[in-house]
């Protein structure tokens, strides 16, 4: 069984993650996996969104391009998604026999990545809460994050379609101990 820790933006995925690699559980991580992609293919990146910019610019641009143009979003979602799921599927193969866990922060949102074995781990943060953290990880506007949040299905909606929750609202205490339980139950 394919095994996926998925949550919107902000929610406390990262930390997570961090916290099963003490339990000896790899992470296939799809947003790093992203970066590089999209690090490795800066020239065609650059010319489907008609700009020259480079490095933080140019990921800041497309970020606020995409969450505000659906049409844009899935073009560069129809060029990355296969990429970022051969990846995916190599390190699975690396790691047959061992435990692993993929990470992959819009799993609902991007069907592509669904398969019918898979067991899903959803971070569910409240609103107000995720919000907050996005303007402070990310250095944003309230309106900015809004948009970005929005731009995913609701939390609401993840929680019903999600094998298990971890509800992220206390201390980072509190998560270590929800993910030790986790482990002990799921994993």
């Amino acid at each position: 069984m394919r095994i996926i820790l998925t949550g919107g933006i902000a929610s406390g995925k990262s930390t997570i993650a961090k916290e099963l690699l003490k339990y000896d559980i790899s992470i296939i991580d799809s947003d790093k996996i992203s970066k590089n992609i999209f690090t490795r293919n800066i020239t065609k990146i650059q010319k489907m969104f008609a700009t020259d910019l480079k490095g933080d610019a140019l990921r800041k641009y497309v970020g606020d391009i995409i969450f505000t143009s659906p049409k844009m979003r899935f073009q560069l979602e129809s060029f990355m998604h296969p990429k970022i799921k051969n990846i995916i599927k190599k390190r699975e193969r690396e790691l047959k026999g061992k435990k692993y866990i993929i990470d992959i922060p819009l799993y609902f949102e991007t069907k592509s990545f669904m398969e019918d074995d898979d067991f899903v781990i959803l971070v569910s943060i409240p609103y107000k809460d995720q919000v907050e953290r996005l303007m402070r990880r990310n250095n944003l506007t309230k309106e900015e994050a809004n948009k970005r949040i929005i731009a995913q299905l609701p939390t609401a909606i993840k929680e019903r379609k999600s094998d298990y929750i971890i509800e992220n609202m206390g201390t980072i205490d509190e998560l270590k101990s929800k993910v030790n339980n986790l482990v002990n139950k799921i994993l």
